[in-house]
């Protein structure tokens, strides 16, 4: 097959997202081909392609390659000439870089008229955000406050017969041969920009996301297991038939005896919701119990305190933050920015109304700020920064 024709192939691949990680490769090198370059064929069939592309977001198959990634974004700037004549190659190489950059995340850009530069709006920020790290600050009983972030490994403290200690950047609880009767209590609370894991007395353990908060005993009673939860946490919850877990929001219960699940409570977002991924969960909420199955999900809308069940979840979005990832699935620009917010540390001004649009998509949470910002720019939307304010306006 010849070199045309291989790339008309991998082309029509790359656009319905059945490329592979070796033909995304090959594709990317035969677009740094020089004299591929100058082949007017080439440029002819790159145009039809383009027409072709819907000017809504397409969601591609993973197939994240780290060393592709870096290859092209160190890569010459021949790689990507800009002039007038090769604009529609531009397009094509910044689309599979965006690919690559967010781990085959696609929001093709607006076509370009004829003879117009193309050019990604770049943050004005001197130094760069980086993305949220492994950090929260763990209140004890007596109201004694320990930052964790730069704790080394050890005990932190003894309370009710029972050990804190930091392990390799999380925070394990392990019961003692004596126990105190009276019940303590402590907090975990990460800021903008942390994250934490927990293990329970228990056994039960626990993933804490950016600026969430979780009350727990030191030690659970006989008779029962209850945490509060203000924000997100994904459990993973030792099994005691003799004694169920609950976790309690500000509107909604979720109760079990030893499952996998996620609950999201935050106080900006407009529902909270339960996912079960594991087991099986009983939902009580606004008066009415629901029990999940895995794939379920229980989603309780602020507004009008509405409880409905939700199967078929995409539960591999709902956990994406606990993996190391943002996952979108149809979401639109102010939820996902909120998101934003809460792992960049930052405030999220916008200017305008918030016109409707649906993302979709996987980025790694480890980019920093401007990386993301830039993919998401290829959807009509523009960014200004401003130390740690960003500033989001639709375009045309």
């Amino acid at each position: 097959m010849d070199k045309t024709s291989q790339f008309s192939l991998l082309l029509e691949k790359f656009r319905n997202g059945t490329a592979s990680k070796a033909e995304l490769t090959e594709l990317l090198t035969i677009l740094n081909d020089e004299q591929f370059e100058n082949n007017t064929a080439t440029e002819n069939l790159l145009s039809e392609i383009w027409q072709k592309i819907p000017d809504t977001p397409q969601v591609f198959d993973e197939g994240k390659s780290e060393m592709l990634l870096h290859n092209v974004m160190n890569a010459p700037a021949s790689v990507v000439p800009m002039r007038r004549s090769n604009l529609r190659r531009v397009i094509a190489v910044a689309a599979i870089l965006i690919i690559l950059v967010g781990g085959y995340f696609l929001i093709p850009a607006p076509k370009q008229p004829s003879g117009s530069p193309l050019a990604l709006n770049k943050p004005a920020q001197s130094s760069p955000i980086l993305p949220g790290t492994n950090k929260a600050e763990l209140i004890l009983d007596d109201g004694t406050s320990v930052a964790l972030d730069s704790l080394n490994n050890g005990r932190i403290a003894e309370q009710s017969g029972v050990q804190v200690r930091n392990v390799d950047g999380k925070i394990v609880y392990t019961r003692g041969s004596k126990t105190a009767p009276i019940i303590s209590y402590n907090t975990l609370r990460t800021p903008k920009g942390g994250f934490y894991q927990l293990t329970l007395s228990d056994g039960s353990k626990l993933w804490l996301n950016a600026a969430s908060s979780i009350r727990y005993p030191v030690m659970f009673s006989e008779t029962e297991r209850v945490v509060e939860l203000n924000g997100e946490a994904y459990f993973e919850v030792a099994k005691d038939s003799e004694r169920p877990f609950t976790v309690k929001t500000d509107n909604m219960d979720v109760q079990v005896l030893g499952t996998h699940f996620n609950v999201m409570a935050y106080n900006n977002e407009s529902a909270v919701k339960a996912t079960l991924l594991e087991g099986s969960v009983k939902i009580r909420a606004a008066g009415n119990d629901a029990l999940l199955t895995p794939g379920q999900q229980a989603k309780l809308n602020s507004s009008d305190k509405k409880l409905e069940v939700i199967s078929n979840v995409n539960v591999e979005e709902v956990v994406a933050w606990k993996n190391g990832y943002f996952q979108f699935e149809r979401v639109g620009t102010a939820e996902l920015m909120r998101q934003i917010e809460r792992w960049y540390d930052v405030e999220v001004k916008f200017d305008g109304p918030v016109q409707p649009r649906a993302f979709g998509g996987k980025i790694a949470r480890s980019s920093n700020l401007e990386n993301v910002l830039k993919i998401l720019e290829w959807s009509k939307i523009s960014f200004t920064v401003e130390n740690k304010t960003i500033t989001v306006k639709h375009t045309n």
